[in-house]
């Protein structure tokens, strides 16, 4: 029953929890404390999901490059056999 009544009366009287319970802002460190979290959750997808995209463009940029080097090599592969191959005429 105590603590129902304690309860009772951070939620009805904020001053004494020296918090607004929607917001947080009592004291200047818990100000300061609430609006850092605030940016911190608010750009944190934001990150992950641009680290995502960045990731998995950059791997299609080296993958390409790669195949257009083994596309080279395969031609002039077939360049050189086709010269040692002709016939003399």
């Amino acid at each position: 029953m105590r603590a129902l009544v304690l309860i009772a009366l951070f939620v009805f009287v904020p001053d004494l929890a020296r918090a607004c319970a929607v917001c947080g802002f009592g004291e200047d460190e818990s100000r300061v404390a609430y609006i850092g979290t605030t940016v911190f959750l608010s750009f944190l997808p934001l990150v992950l999901i641009g680290g995502t995209v960045f990731y998995y463009w950059r791997h299609h940029q080296r993958t390409q490059v790669g195949l257009a080097a083994r596309q080279r090599e395969i031609t002039r592969i077939h360049e050189e056999d086709r010269a040692r191959t002709r016939p003399i005429a």
